[in-house]
């Protein structure tokens, strides 16, 4: 079996801190919809995230990680409800984003964490199309690529 050599290669701490903050540019317009648990939990991987940066021995290991996904997974059953809709989709979809970027460590987990953060990108869609939104999220989009 072939090993990809620029797999091997580590990530870059200027690249991670951007696909970070391009990440979390993409969630900012859903803090008028999200409920505040949602949101804070978000920031708070993504703020952590940015300190393992510099640190990667604080990132978390599996099983904190699944502890925090029990976490995450209670804070959107306890603020939406049991009824699946828009806003408990986009609030899950949030959540494990900000559990998404503390795994990452390879190249792989950076290309499905951009994928994530498009996704989120045209969830805001679902709650408004204003021309203004549109060419804000064009800059975390354009970070993304």
């Amino acid at each position: 079996m072939v090993k990809d050599a620029l797999a091997e290669r580590p990530l870059d701490p200027a690249g991670t801190a951007l696909l970070v903050v391009a990440v979390a540019a993409a969630v900012g317009p859903h803090v008028w919809h999200l409920p505040a648990p949602v949101v804070s939990f978000f920031a708070i991987a993504a703020a952590y995230r940015l300190l393992a940066i510099a640190r990667p021995r604080l990132l978390p290991g599996r099983v904190l990680l699944g502890l925090l996904l029990v976490a995450g997974l209670a804070t959107v059953a306890l603020t939406q409800g049991a009824v699946p809709n828009r806003d408990s989709g986009v609030a899950l979809l949030t959540v494990m984003l900000g559990l998404k970027l503390l795994e990452v460590r390879t190249r792989r987990d950076v290309f499905v964490t951009a994928f994530l953060g498009w996704f989120v990108l045209v969830t805001q869609f679902l709650y408004s199309q204003a021309l203004g939104l549109a060419a804000f999220l064009m800059l975390p989009f354009l970070a993304l690529l």
